[in-house]
């Protein structure tokens, strides 16, 4: 009678615990690596939301108040309606509220506790060729302005702000209706005059009406006159400015996205406005 060999109760049970801690290890592991893999690509997240942010709160600073050939300035001999015209002022919230000159749909979408951001500039500004005492231009570009708009002429010296009482269009080459500007004398005068529409944007944190692991989720928008909302950079929850001179400061917090937990990082810049 043959003798059958074979593992013994004993062994299997060993060789199934060892299976068993072989597996738990290499899950573990994988797990470890899953998460690393995570948090690397909340902070590449982060990393990408902050240059952006840098790269687009840099570039409305520095065109705050240009007219085309410099920056508006205290220096400068200005005229027309000048109320509420300036190159770029911070607000917080509790004022924004109060604020007459800031849009309803600003004002409903902005995070409490935070600070806007409100640049003034003028948006395709054109050279002008000829300027007539009757007001009619002749300019190098094309542009429509609509009834209530504000142009800022400027010889780079000196600025002149207008409240257009109708509807306004240019054409390269071709002399433009009469426009309704006082005190022309001065600038008939001048070798380099611009002008173009003096408009206002609105930087600011709002709420996407989304969420994220029950957190609402909070992004950079901006609002510039006569064109729609547009959100910016989805996840930065805060914005805190102070301008002081010709610096600014902004701190910003951001939030990454990633599955399973969210990751907050708080950055700040300076910028000198030139």
């Amino acid at each position: 009678m043959s003798k059958i060999s074979g593992f013994s109760l004993v062994e299997l049970l060993i060789t199934l615990a060892l299976s068993s801690i072989v597996a738990l290890s290499l899950f573990q592991f994988y797990l470890q690596v899953y998460r690393n893999s995570l948090q690397i690509d909340a902070v590449n997240q982060i990393h990408e939301n902050t240059l952006t942010f840098r790269h687009l709160l840099a570039q409305r600073i520095q065109s705050a108040g240009v007219l085309g050939c410099r920056k508006i300035s205290d220096s400068m001999s200005m005229g027309g309606d000048i109320s509420h015209r300036h190159d770029i002022q911070i607000i917080p919230y509790n004022s924004v509220l109060q604020h007459k000159g800031i849009p309803k749909a600003v004002k409903q979408r902005m995070q409490p506790d935070t600070d806007l951001i409100w640049v003034q500039r003028v948006i395709k500004p054109m050279q002008i060729e000829s300027l007539q005492h009757n007001g009619h231009i002749r300019a190098r570009g094309s542009a429509y302005y609509e009834r209530g708009d504000y142009v800022a002429l400027s010889d780079c010296e000196k600025v002149l702000f207008s409240n257009l009482s109708a509807n306004t269009s240019i054409e390269p080459n071709t002399q433009t209706t009469r426009w309704h500007i006082q005190d022309l004398s001065h600038y008939q005068r001048v070798p380099q005059l611009y002008i173009g529409k003096w408009n206002s944007e609105w930087i600011f944190i709002g709420n996407t009406g989304r969420t994220w692991l029950n957190q609402p989720i909070y992004s950079l928008y901006a609002k510039a006159q006569g064109a729609d909302m547009a959100e910016l950079i989805e996840g930065v929850s805060q914005l805190h400015v102070v301008k002081s001179n010709q610096i600014i400061t902004a701190t910003a917090d951001f939030m990454a996205l990633s599955t399973g937990f969210v990751q907050h990082k708080s950055f700040e810049w300076i910028w000198r406005i030139r």
